[in-house]
């Protein structure tokens, strides 16, 4: 996956896994509510496993978003993921 290349909650390619995600942090955003982290890969490969979809861990790291966790079941969440190299500033 390249640097600029995100997953957002329409993703409909399901073989995009964390294992493909190359980078050693995982920008980690919301345009919504201008929530943002950078997360280690390999601290998440551990928590997480590398097979997970990333579907599912954008789901699993967006849980405390009001917007994703709806009582009307429509997730409205902006959560992003992205992969930075060594190489970007």
């Amino acid at each position: 996956m390249s640097p600029i290349e995100k997953i957002r909650k329409n993703s409909s390619d399901e073989d995009i896994i964390l294992r493909h995600v190359r980078g050693q942090v995982l920008i980690v955003a919301c345009r919504a509510c201008t929530r943002s982290d950078h997360l280690d890969r390999k601290a998440v490969v551990k928590r997480h496993g590398a097979s997970i979809p990333m579907r599912k861990l954008r789901r699993r790291l967006g849980l405390g978003c009001d917007r994703m966790n709806a009582a009307d079941c429509i997730d409205r969440c902006q959560l992003t993921i992205s992969a930075k190299t060594d190489t970007e500033d």
